[in-house]
């Protein structure tokens, strides 16, 4: 499960709202050291990420709480976004290809080149709409864990790519 702190800021029956600072989703990130996360958020601004998630608890409004939302949740997500596009934009473009090889035409590049737009094209389409149909599921859904104030205490990435403890022990 994946986990990040968020703040309650609506609730409406079985979920709440919360918000996410995408600054400080990863240490590293934050630091400007990770995967290059942290640079892009500082390039296109460091807006908040508004999440619904289902809870078993009322929340008061401000609230800090642990959010998780399953790993197999995020790669089926991932691979419905990215890979199908590509691969039907692959697909739908060599199929381009051999159809022009056989028919001999002198606009091969031409087709190749239509058929790969038409193919990422259609694959965003299904993707969208495969999304649409999955959104409300539950397994999509994240979910309110636990309160931030009872969650294990915040660790930072020192310099030398170790975490520091500063619970002072």
């Amino acid at each position: 499960m994946i986990e990040q702190t968020a703040r309650v800021i609506e609730h409406d029956g079985r979920h709440v709202w919360v918000e996410v600072d995408r600054a400080h989703a990863c240490p590293r990130c934050a630091q400007g050291r990770g995967c290059g996360g942290g640079l892009l958020a500082g390039i296109f601004g460091r807006r908040k990420l508004r999440v619904r998630a289902r809870s078993q608890e009322r929340w008061a409004l401000q609230d800090r709480v642990i959010v998780g939302l399953h790993e197999a949740a995020l790669l089926k997500a991932a691979a419905t976004v990215y890979l199908v596009p590509i691969l039907t934009m692959l697909i739908i473009g060599a199929a381009a290809g051999l159809l022009a090889d056989r028919v001999n035409s002198g606009a091969s590049e031409a087709l190749v080149i239509g058929g790969a737009i038409l193919g990422l094209v259609l694959g965003l389409v299904w993707a969208h709409r495969h999304g649409s149909q999955g959104a409300g599921t539950s397994v999509y859904e994240a979910v309110v864990l636990r309160s931030a104030s009872s969650a294990a205490p915040e660790v930072e990435i020192g310099p030398d790519g170790l975490i520091d403890d500063f619970s002072g022990k």
